[in-house]
This record gives structure tokens, C-alpha cells and sequence, in this order.
């Protein structure tokens, strides 16, 4: 922010937001906390403290005049966020001052410095923004968590979202791009931090029906969760709402300049230029808010049909895998298409498939347009050509999960699960292609000391939490279980353990499973040995006083319910 200070002065013209009008808006956002927000004094009945993400702008400033309007010291609090970028020299000095407003506001603050890798010259780096949006992002949810804040107030308004939706066209986006923001949603920029993104608050594996598994394993859950109150207003309602509670904010010159981004230059075309009518923000808006719409009424159906369509028979998170039996889909109902069904029940289909896959998946987010081939291998009588052929299937990889075809002599109901079950697990690495993490030897020699720190957790492969007390000399690893290890492991009480608990838990051969199992390996002399498969419980014996660990399965947050 290139900032220069603006003072109020309001002429009371102008239409500034009430307190009732932004409790109203905040009673939209879903949020548990603020579900009960009185209707006569606006106050929520429960405490509650939530992060601001300030900038100083007059978006954010207006954020904070009237979060700080509803502020209750017993019922709700606000706690601001100011990051420094340290580009410009100026930078700090901007912070600090907006940090003083807003303690005159009663509102405490934090300044966020952010800290540039070494070696990047951030001013001369061509992809500037997305690496400050990154690194600004990852500050504010590190400080959310210090602070036992799960949720982040942002001030995107509806001047705003027109810009978006206008750019994502400009880019192609269809359908779910051109929903524009969302009122909610995970915080951006934070996989694989933990207690930011779907960690942090535990759930039990039993939470999330109608999975079952024989294991002790936790399910993570929680992160923190970004909220976007102000949409529903314009930006001159903002500024008129800073005007009239005597709020200064500063003005960022850098952002009239529409030779610097692709939003500058909408915004300026909109401030300067006539559009066509489906190009002006109300009907760009009422295009947004029709497919939101849209998408809400899909995912709610979706939801509701999910178990009827899908029955999950067994899900082990230790390994992971899941056993899936889909339900035949009824061609018979469309003649106009080549798969018999329409295009809206074949998406149905893959969002069924994706939210399956998703349970084994070290993948975030995964399109729907990629999963169309395999939908129509789960679903064979997709193909009116071909017709329906259990002896055709075979395994198959997407989205780094291998699904593989259960034998009808498996099933004990025959009649109705044969050659509709797979076995998903995932998908096995490519030599020299592995995940690595490496522990140091621990610096905190205290268990507890060392189990109270939130960056210790680790996200291996995308699926597993895990972090590592290592009280060891040197250093040690997680990679994946690898073949020449088993050699090692010969004839040992580790490998009689191993054993006896792939007989528990592997429906199928555990030669199949062994090979992305989570080890921890250490130098035995000379020679780097498994000493730990945390996931399963199993440590040598001799490092069980060396190598101390905890592990958790990723979080599920977005499976249906």
C-alpha cells in the first residue's frame, strides 16, 4: 500500500451502514457464533473473538468501524490483523499508524511483518501479487491460530465481487468460476499448515457416517475459516460509512493505475466507460447470484442423495483405503443421449465419485471434467454401445488413487454388490518420485513442550498429519515403505507385527498396500533401516524410548452430510 492518509469529513449525505443493516448481513454468513445475534440490540448471545483482516483501505476501515460498533466485551470481540509487506520503506510506519486508529477504536491489533524467503528480491519478482497474497495469507492464519481465532473477517465488498465474476469471464471460467466469492469458505493459500487448513479441531473417525474402520486413527477437522460480511454492500457505501463514524483510512494510489493489474484496469473501465447492459455490475451480479444459487440447490440435493446412490463399506484412514459399492444408474430414462442419462445426472455421478475419491486423494481439488472417463468405467452401463460386461473391468488411476475391482467371490450378497465394489487406495510412486520429510534432532527435549507446538505437524503426502520427537543423535525420515526393505525386515518381531496387522485390516493382497505405508527411518550402522510405520502403530524396540511421534488422518471437512 502506497498509502496517504484520508481524513473524514462527512457532509451527512451518502448512504452509510447502519449497525442493523451489518448484523443483518453477519446473521447470512452461517456462522455458529453469530446464528443468535439478537434482533433488538444486535449483540451475539455468546462470547465469541474474531480476526480482521485490516489493510488500512477504506474497504477494511469501514470493516472495522462497524465491527467495532457491535463489540461487547462479555459477547463478541474483534482482534485486528495489520500486515507489513517491508517492500517499501514507509510500509512499517503505514502499519503502525492504522494499528493507532484502530486502538482508538478499542480495537487491539497486531502488525504482521512478513518475512521473504532469502535470495527473493520481492520488488523485482514478476509474480509479485500472488506471492504476497501467499505470504499475507499464511501470516494472518498463523496469528488467527496464536490467538485461538477460527475465524477471519474479510472486507470484500460488492464492487468487488462485479470485478471478479467480469474477470473470470474475461478468463474463460464457466459455471462454479462465475459464482464470484463465496460469503464463506477455508482460508486460501494454507494446505499444509497446521491449524489453518482443516486441522487443529479433532474429529472422530465415527463423525463422519457412514464410514467404518477398525482403527484408532484420528480424523482431523477444523482450520481457520474466512468470512466475507460486507458483500452485500457497495464501496461507496463503505466510504460513506467511514465518513460518517469519523473513521480515516489511507488511499492507495497504486491502485487507480490501470496499466498494473488486470483489476485495475476493470475497475476503471467500469469508472470511465459505458458497458454493454449484460456487462454492468447489476447484470454481471444477478449472473453470479443466480449460479450460486444453482450450485447451493445441486450440492444440498446431492447431498440428501449421497448414502442412497453410495454406500462406503469400509474405510481405513491407517492404510488408506476405502471399500465402495455404487449403485447402478437408471439409462433408461433418456433416449436423446448417448449414455442414456443427462448431462445433469452425469454430474451428479462424478461428484459422487469425487467426493469418494477425495477420502484416499492427496489431491485437493480435483475437476469434475477430469473424472469423465472414470465415471464411465464405475459405471459401464454408461456405454449403450458395449453394454454392461463385469468381466471388461479393470483397475484404473486418477487423481492419485488407484480404484481396483473387488471379485464377486469376496462379496457375501452377491445378488446385489456383485461387480458394482471397488477397492480404492492410493495410487503406488514412481521410483525416485516419493515424499521425504527429515526431523533434526529435537531441540525441545520436553514431551510436552514439544506436543504444544502446532508447527511441529507435518503434512505427509497430502494424507497424513504427522509429527516426530526425535531424540536421537542424527537425523531421521518418513518416506513410503519400500520392497528392499522388507528384505531387512526379515524374520524380525517388526516384520511378525506388520504382519499381524495387514491380516486385520488389508482385504486384499498386502503386497498391494505395503509400498505408500508411512515410515520412519533411521542410519543403523551404515545403513537406513525402518525402525517406525507410525500409522500402524509399530516402533523397533529399541527407539521407542529414541523416537517419540503422533499421527492423524487428514481432514474431511467437505464430505457430504
Amino acid at each position: 500500500m502506497v498509502g496517504v492518509l484520508h481524513r473524514t469529513g462527512w457532509s451527512g449525505r451518502g448512504a452509510a451502514i447502519s449497525l442493523d443493516r451489518f448484523t443483518t448481513s453477519l446473521r447470512q454468513l452461517n456462522h455458529r457464533g453469530l446464528n443468535h445475534i439478537s434482533e433488538t440490540d444486535g449483540k451475539p448471545c455468546n462470547p465469541l473473538t474474531i480476526g480482521l483482516a485490516i489493510s488500512g483501505g477504506v474497504d477494511s476501515m469501514a470493516l472495522a468501524s462497524l465491527c467495532s460498533g457491535i463489540q461487547n466485551e462479555d459477547q463478541i470481540r474483534f482482534r485486528a490483523f495489520v500486515v507489513d509487506h517491508q517492500v517499501r520503506a514507509e510500509s512499517g510506519d503505514e502499519a503502525q499508524a492504522v494499528a493507532k486508529i484502530l486502538a482508538e477504536k478499542n480495537i487491539p491489533t497486531d502488525v504482521l511483518k512478513i518475512e521473504w524467503p532469502e535470495g527473493l528480491n520481492a520488488k523485482e519478482a514478476s509474480n509479485f501479487e500472488s506471492l504476497a497474497r501467499k505470504y499475507r495469507f499464511q501470516a494472518l492464519g498463523k496469528a488467527c491460530r496464536d490467538h485461538n481465532i477460527q475465524s477471519l473477517f474479510l472486507a470484500h465488498h460488492r464492487d468487488d465481487q462485479a470485478e471478479t465474476v467480469l474477470m473470470r469471464v474475461i478468463n474463460g471460467h464457466r459455471k462454479d468460476g462465475l459464482c464470484g466469492m463465496r460469503l464463506s469458505g477455508d482460508i486460501p493459500e494454507c494446505r499444509g499448515i497446521y491449524g489453518l487448513h482443516q486441522s487443529g479441531s479433532l474429529d472422530r473417525k465415527d463423525a463422519i457416517s457412514p464410514i467404518t474402520s477398525s482403527t484408532d486413527m484420528w480424523i482431523e477437522s477444523g482450520g481457520i475459516k474466512v468470512y466475507r460480511p460486507l458483500l452485500g454492500f457497495t464501496k461507496q457505501e463503505l466510504r460513506d460509512t467511514c465518513e460518517a463514524n469519523g473513521m480515516s483510512w489511507f488511499e492507495d494510489k497504486t491502485n487507480a493505475d490501470p496499466t498494473l493489474t488486470m483489476r485495475n484496469a476493470i475497475r476503471h473501465i467500469y469508472a470511465n466507460n459505458t458497458l454493454p447492459v449484460a456487462l454492468q455490475k447489476p447484470s454481471i451480479l444477478s449472473l453470479a447470484k443466480r449460479l450460486q444459487e444453482n450450485r447451493d440447490r445441486d450440492t444440498e440435493r446431492r447431498n440428501k442423495s449421497f448414502t442412497q446412490k453410495v454406500q462406503i463399506l469400509k474405510f481405513e484412514p491407517s492404510v488408506p483405503y476405502c471399500s465402495v459399492y455404487f449403485e447402478p444408474l437408471d439409462t433408461g430414462g433418456n433416449t436423446e443421449t448417448p449414455t442414456g442419462i443427462s448431462s445433469t445426472e452425469f454430474e451428479d455421478a462424478s461428484w459422487r465419485l469425487r467426493a469418494v475419491i477425495q477420502l484416499v486423494s492427496p489431491v485437493e481439488n480435483i475437476a469434475l471434467g477430469t473424472l469423465d472417463t472414470a465415471v464411465q468405467r464405475i459405471y459401464p452401463e454408461l456405454d449403450s454401445q458395449a453394454g454392461y460386461d463385469s468381466a471388461a473391468r479393470k483397475a484404473f488411476t486418477v487423481a492419485g488413487v488407484m480404484f481396483e475391482p473387488v471379485p464377486s467371490s469376496m462379496h457375501e450378497d452377491t445378488q446385489r454388490i456383485a461387480n458394482r465394489q471397488w477397492i480404492l487406495r492410493p495410487q503406488p510412486y514412481r521410483r525416485g518420485q516419493e515424499p521425504r520429510i527429515e526431523f533434526a534432532p529435537s531441540q525441545k527435549k520436553d514431551l510436552e513442550a514439544y506436543w504444544r507446538d502446532n508447527d511441529s505437524w507435518k503434512l505427509f503426502d497430502g494424507r497424513f498429519w504427522i509429527r516426530i520427537l526425535n531424540l536421537t543423535s542424527t537425523n531421521v525420515s518418513l518416506r513410503p515403505l519400500q520392497a528392499e526393505d522388507m528384505n531387512r525386515l526379515k524374520g524380525t518381531n517388526f516384520m511378525e507385527q506388520l504382519e499381524e496387522r495387514e491380516k486385520s485390516l488389508l482385504p486384499l493382497k498386502a503386497s498391494k498396500f505395503r509400498y505408500v505405508l508411512p515410515a520412519i527411518v533411521a542410519e543403523v550402522d551404515g545403513t537406513e533401516q525402518v525402525v517406525g510405520l507410525p500409522t500402524l502403530g509399530i516402533i523397533a524396540q529399541d527407539f521407542e524410548a529414541l523416537v517419540k511421534y503422533e499421527v492423524r488422518y487428514k481432514g474431511l471437512d467437505s464430505w457430504p452430510n
